[in-house]
């Protein structure tokens, strides 16, 4: 895949890169050379589409993630998306394989079955990873769910992409275990074949997204009635919140009235599947799209063209990673502007952020500089 490019940013702003992007030791670029993901130096991103005929998915109970399988001659074949000499500890982490065994030993492939794309397959948790990675995948499938010759099936995620799904016409074409995972029973299923997305991890950098598949679907809700997201109207300027959740900003409502004072109206926006086609009606005709970091900017996709992205970025002393939005705005040919808020001792939790599996739930809540966000925004308009 190509690389995604990235705009330029401020000497004053830190950010942490993809720890998956650079594979061996390389040193943090400049600002001035930092203008490519995967950084020029790394290898870029390889991703494989394949499809398994015949084949079947299993989720034992109390297990997360599932596995896709095969049988041929008589054995059990499971598909790993990692380097032959991690997948028995993946798998074996995975799915407790005896019991697997034993759930499926009658389980067969009805002959009447329709082909099915699995949008979760080597996709990681979470709205980010869910909203820009997993469901996008749907947009080389669209006209084959659409038409009901094919179906969807996702392992997780179900409340959060059920909306845009809806807006696409393929709600029909979906399905999806009765809850999230864990589940208190096993969950299977097989099918005459089924398609899926993977990265060639540990060779070259995970993907995260696939900027074909966000412009295909992007265009796709271009065509679907009701709130029009991508519009092309542009006016107001969408402050993106967090709520009470982590990296939540303290002054949020200063920030919108300060805002207020150029010109455009401001609407703030807490993206919860409630009130999504709230939200999307207000990014519609967005001009500004502004959020402090966190994967509510995941739903600048849902944004029109040529609309300016500024991320509030937490300065903290650890490496908290925060490349998502600005990689995500340039495959999106966004303007993208990072603001650097510096985070106080007391605003995070010291022990969340020696974790590298925590720290992006360590920022408890912080004051922004309302004057400097108001001013980077008014130069963009």
């Amino acid at each position: 895949m190509k690389r995604t490019p990235r705009a330029r940013r401020p000497a004053d702003v830190v950010m942490a890169d993809n720890p998956d992007h650079v594979w061996h030791p390389f040193p943090k670029l400049p600002p001035h050379i930092d203008l490519w993901a995967p950084p020029v130096g790394m290898p870029p991103t390889h991703l494989v589409s394949g499809s398994l005929k015949d084949a079947c998915f299993y989720l034992g109970a109390g297990e997360k993630d599932g596995v896709l399988f095969g049988r041929r001659n008589n054995k059990t074949y499971i598909l790993c998306p990692d380097s032959p000499a991690e997948c028995p500890e993946i798998i074996g982490k995975n799915v407790d394989l005896v019991k697997m065994q034993q759930d499926v030993a009658d389980l067969k492939t009805p002959p009447d079955s329709l082909p099915v794309v699995h949008l979760t397959y080597d996709v990681w948790y979470g709205i980010y990873h869910l909203m820009v990675g997993a469901l996008p995948s749907i947009a080389p499938f669209l006209s084959q769910l659409q038409s009901g010759t094919m179906r969807l099936f996702m392992h997780s995620g179900h409340k959060m992409v059920a909306p845009v799904l809806s807006m696409l016409g393929v709600a029909n074409a979906a399905f999806f275990p009765s809850s999230e995972p864990p589940l208190q029973q096993p969950y299977h299923f097989c099918t005459s074949e089924m398609f899926f997305d993977m990265s060639t991890r540990p060779l070259y950098p995970r993907v995260e997204f696939v900027p074909q598949n966000l412009a295909g679907i992007r265009h796709a809700l271009q065509a679907t009635t009701g709130p029009r997201p991508c519009g092309v109207k542009t006016y107001g300027i969408v402050l993106l919140s967090r709520g009470n959740g982590s990296r939540s900003i303290t002054n949020e409502a200063a920030l919108a009235k300060s805002l207020e004072t150029l010109g455009r109206p401001v609407q703030i926006v807490n993206p919860e599947p409630y009130s999504f086609f709230q939200m999307v009606d207000a990014l519609s005709h967005a001009e500004v799209v502004i959020g402090g970091h966190g994967a509510n900017l995941a739903n600048m996709i849902f944004a029109p063209e040529g609309v300016k992205v500024v991320e509030i970025v937490p300065q903290v002393p650890f490496d908290l990673q925060d490349y998502h939005f600005r990689d995500l705005a340039g495959a999106l040919n966004f303007t993208y502007a990072p603001v650097g808020q510096r985070v106080r001792p007391d605003e995070y939790d010291q022990v969340l952020a020696e974790d590298p599996m925590t720290m992006d739930k360590a920022v408890y809540s912080y004051k922004v500089d309302v004057e400097k966000v108001t001013s980077i925004v008014k130069s963009l308009l």
